[in-house]
C-alpha cells in the first residue's frame, strides 16, 4: 500500500572525468540513498514492489549508455521475495558530450520507497559539467558482459552451466523464480522455474553475484536437442 508519509530519499550526481575532458566520454555516477530501514527496487522487483527509475536530462546531442545496475539484496517479507537497495546505491553511466564540451545535467529518479509501507519517490539532482566534475584518470568502464552460457529445462528446475559458484543471481526477465534461491548441483547452478516463465525456452538475461569476483551480466541460452 502507498501512503503519505514524509520519508524521503536523496539522489546525488558525480562526474568524473580526466584532466583533458573536452568531448571525452565521462563516467556519470547517480547515487540513490533511501532512509535507515527503507528501501528501494531493483530493475527487476520481485514479486512486488515496483523498479527504481532514473531518466537523465542532458545537453543537446549527448548521448548516455545504459546505467549499470548493481547486485541487489534478496528480501522476503509477508511470503513474498524481492530485490531491494536497502542503502546508498550508485549506477554509473558513460556520457558522450557530442557538440557542446560544458551543460548542465539532471538525474530524475522514480519508484517506490518502502518499509513497512511504501510511498512514491521522485527527487532529483544536477550538475554542471565539467565545471563540478571531480578529475580523475579512469581506468575504463565495469567489466564487460560474459560470453553466453547454456541451460536446459529439469522438470520445474533450470540447470545453468557455464557459470562460477555463486553467492545469488537475479533475472532481469520472469524466467527465474524469485523466491527459489539458486543453489549448486554438480558442474551446473540449479534454478527454480517461475510460474509467469514462457512455455518456449528463450535467452535468460541474469545478474550474477559470485563467490569470488565481481558481479557480471550473462545471456543464459536454452541448450540445443540434437
Amino acid at each position: 500500500p502507498c501512503q503519505d508519509v514524509s520519508a524521503r530519499a536523496t539522489v546525488s550526481l558525480t562526474a568524473l572525468s580526466s584532466s583533458d575532458a573536452g568531448s571525452r566520454p565521462f563516467v556519470l555516477l547517480v547515487t540513490v540513498t533511501p532512509p535507515d530501514g527503507w528501501h528501494t527496487y531493483w530493475k527487476n522487483p520481485g514479486e512486488s514492489g515496483a523498479p527504481t527509475k532514473i531518466a537523465l536530462d542532458l545537453p543537446a546531442g549527448w548521448k548516455a549508455r545504459p546505467a549499470e545496475w548493481p547486485a541487489p539484496t534478496r528480501y522476503v517479507a509477508s511470503g513474498e521475495t524481492t530485490f531491494v537497495y536497502d542503502r546508498p546505491t550508485t549506477f554509473q553511466y558513460t556520457v558522450t558530450p557530442l557538440g557542446t564540451p560544458t551543460g548542465k545535467i539532471v538525474a530524475r529518479v522514480s519508484g517506490l520507497l518502502c518499509e513497512q509501507a511504501c510511498v512514491p519517490m521522485r527527487e532529483s539532482a544536477s550538475l554542471s559539467y565539467p565545471a563540478e566534475a571531480v578529475t580523475k584518470i579512469l581506468t575504463g568502464p565495469v567489466p564487460a558482459e560474459r560470453p553466453p552460457v547454456r541451460y536446459r529445462t529439469d522438470g520445474t528446475d533450470i540447470l545453468v552451466t557455464g557459470l562460477p559458484p555463486l553467492k545469488d543471481a537475479f533475472d532481469f526477465g520472469t524466467t527465474i523464480d524469485p523466491a527459489k534461491v539458486p543453489v549448486r548441483s554438480g558442474d551446473a547452478t540449479r534454478f527454480g522455474r517461475s510460474p509467469y516463465a514462457k512455455k518456449e525456452d528463450g535467452p535468460v538475461r541474469l545478474l550474477v553475484v559470485p563467490v569470488d569476483g565481481l558481479p557480471f551480466t550473462v545471456v543464459a541460452l536454452p541448450r540445443k536437442v540434437k
